[in-house]
């Protein structure tokens, strides 16, 4: 991967394909993905149970972004 190329956050809906997007461009990219499968709540069943409302899923993003820089 070189300097410049992207990283997606999440493997839902907007991140998976966005990393395809950017791979389409011949752009090497890295899809970030907590749960460790593709495709979100929404449509994958091994994180269904997660479904997260969109409050609680920033926060958790800020949280983890926090370990992240702390770490």
């Amino acid at each position: 991967m070189k300097a410049n190329d992207p990283a997606t956050i999440g493997g839902g809906p907007g991140g998976y394909v966005a990393a395809a997007r950017n791979a389409q461009f011949g752009m090497t990219v890295a899809c970030i993905e907590g749960h460790g499968a593709l495709g979100g709540t929404c449509i994958n069943p091994k994180v269904a149970s997660v479904g997260q409302t969109q409050e609680a899923l920033k926060k958790a993003l800020l949280d983890a972004l926090t370990r992240a820089i702390h770490a």
